[in-house]
């Protein structure tokens, strides 16, 4: 499961970015707030395992 990471710029013009859980060379662009998604997706997909094998 990915996470998905919206970000204004100062022209109030979107970016919207689907974070895989693998990561990726784009997060790391993103800085911070692309590393904290990225541990959140990796989150999520690893609470989404341990409920598939319960």
């Amino acid at each position: 499961m990915s996470q998905c990471l919206s970000l204004c710029d100062m022209k109030e013009e979107s970016l919207h970015y689907e974070v895989p859980a693998e990561g990726s060379l784009a997060i790391l662009a993103l800085g911070a707030v692309g590393v904290r998604a990225w541990r959140k997706a990796k989150q999520n997909q690893s609470d989404n395992q341990k409920d598939e094998k319960a």
